[in-house]
């Protein structure tokens, strides 16, 4: 996910003028198209946490500077800079919203007082050992537990690091389970084309296009259109499971993710061959 359109957005939606708060509001725009492996949703809110606690620091004079850089391969850090006098603090709330994308809020403080907040996230390209398209990762397979499972492919397709990361470990536990996973739509769907894997596990919301789209591609394809694909999504309306299963899926489980229903799922899934049926009830899993 690129770094600047999610700062551009949070000061737009944060941009009362500068004539009404005494606050002005800049980017200083740093690494050109640097990507960070974060939800989208998760990065805003700890984006606007953190401009909205500059702007209270800020207020009756003064500007919110967000800029960003590379120090290492693997890291990126988001800089939001205010002109208080005062050293900023720790902020919990936005730390633990930095936890779950796998990064933290570092505290600066200058020595000549003030400071900045550093929000370090990995990068995009080092969290998923990607190639230049950056929307693959690499291939991980975990080792057989015993002779008499059957090897397994499964991709995932997922934007979002701590769901990449449950499943991971999760499947961990199953023996010759090869995971691939993409983290947009269209690179998904080129890996289940070159993969031919037994299992696709979608995910609704990425970045490209959305997760129904994905799977109406899948199913139309002769070369996919035998693969089950399981969608996987926070949204738990019966109108919208009932909507994925009538359009093909092969089952629906729900975020955040019971594992071991999930396991379940994997070890004896409910559907058939694609020459055989079974019924809308045996797709429609809540876990």
């Amino acid at each position: 996910m690129e770094v600047e359109p999610v700062v551009r957005s949070v000061l737009t939606a944060a941009g009362a003028s500068p004539d009404q708060t005494g606050v002005q509001l800049l980017v200083a725009a740093g690494a050109e198209r640097t990507s960070v492996m974060a939800d989208e949703r998760a990065l805003s809110r700890v984006l606007t946490l953190l401009v909205q606690r500059g702007m209270q620091r800020s207020a009756g004079g003064g500007h919110i500077r967000v800029s960003w850089l590379k120090p290492s391969e693997s890291r990126v850090s988001i800089v939001v800079c205010d002109g208080a006098a005062t050293a900023p603090e720790e902020f919990p709330q936005a730390d633990r919203l930095a936890e779950s994308m796998g990064g933290e809020v570092v505290v600066w403080v200058h020595p000549a007082g003030g400071g900045a907040h550093h929000l370090n996230l990995p990068a995009a390209e080092t969290r998923h050992h990607r190639p230049p398209d950056g929307a693959i990762r690499a291939r991980r397979t975990y080792p057989r537990l015993d002779d008499e499972t059957s090897p397994m492919t499964v991709v995932y397709v997922e934007d979002n690091p701590a769901n990449l990361e449950l499943v991971e470990e999760a499947l961990g536990a199953r023996a010759g389970v090869t995971l691939l996973t993409a983290t947009r739509g269209l690179a998904g769907l080129d890996l289940a084309r070159d993969a031919l894997p037994d299992l696709v596990l979608l995910d609704l919301d990425l970045p490209d296009m959305g997760g129904e789209e994905v799977l109406r591609r899948l199913l139309v394809d002769r070369r996919t259109s035998h693969i089950p694909v399981v969608v996987v999504s926070a949204d738990a309306s019966p109108r919208v499971r009932r909507r994925l299963i009538e359009s093909g899926a092969a089952a629906f489980v729900t975020k955040p993710l019971d594992i071991p229903r999930f396991l379940g799922l994997v070890d004896d899934p409910p559907w058939r061959p694609a020459s055989d049926h079974f019924s809308d009830d045996q797709k429609e899993l809540s876990l």
